[in-house]
């Protein structure tokens, strides 16, 4: 089940507990998915693009989150010896959990933080509100980065054995904010929706330079 944020300023489960089944029979529920892996990352993105059976889809916001703290479940699988790479995109991660079900649940559950959604109307929007750019609409902690930020960003670009094969400089505009990861100086890049945007992304190799550029008047 995908989960709407429970009202009330009470504590919040965790991962584990809410997987397990700690917020059923609440009427939380506003969709399902059979996808646990793409819905763990739509968690970290904070949106994401449904596709129900009929072709049609909805757009879900971030509407929240427990207090559980966000750790990466590529470092985790590699220090568990899972992935023996420096690759931990989000394809090899999930091409491992594919072939390793078993595993599925315990990977998962390394990160205790879990986020909610609601459904959005409309185009997809920054949480400044602004329409997002696919290529250029950066997400950041907004206590390292200020809203509103144009970075000039060095892009690695790697092949598909995770090989670095050339950089790519580009102009992002800070104007969306990072579901997890606060307190570290990471940037998000939205690439677009559908398998072309995601081909993009996992192009895009997890480590760069970025600098804000700031007016001399």
């Amino acid at each position: 089940p995908i989960y709407a944020k429970p009202a009330g300023n009470t504590p919040l489960p965790s991962r584990h507990d809410i997987m397990r089944g700690a917020l059923k029979g609440k009427g939380l529920e506003i969709a399902w998915t059979n996808d646990p892996i793409g819905y763990f990352f739509m968690q970290v993105q904070g949106s994401g693009l449904i596709r129900y059976p009929n072709g049609s889809t909805v757009l879900l916001g971030f509407a929240g989150k427990n207090n559980y703290p966000y750790t990466s479940i590529g470092s985790y699988m590699r220090d568990k010896g899972y992935l023996r790479t420096e690759n931990l995109s989000t394809a090899a991660i999930q091409q491992w959990l594919s072939v390793n079900p078993d595993k599925l649940e315990e990977v998962l559950n390394s990160s205790q933080s879990f986020v909610f959604f609601s459904p959005m109307k409309g185009n997809l929007r920054a949480a400044t509100g602004l329409p997002v750019v696919a290529g250029h609409t950066a997400s950041v902690d907004t206590s390292m980065i200020p809203f509103g930020s144009i970075l000039l960003a060095e892009l690695p670009l790697r092949d598909n054995n995770g090989k670095i094969v050339q950089h790519e400089w580009r102009l992002l505009l800070a104007t969306d904010r990072r579901a997890e990861d606060k307190g570290t100086v990471k940037i998000g890049v939205y690439t677009g929706e559908g398998d072309e945007a995601r081909v993009q992304a996992q192009r895009l190799y997890p480590s760069g330079r970025a600098f804000i550029l700031l007016s001399n008047r």
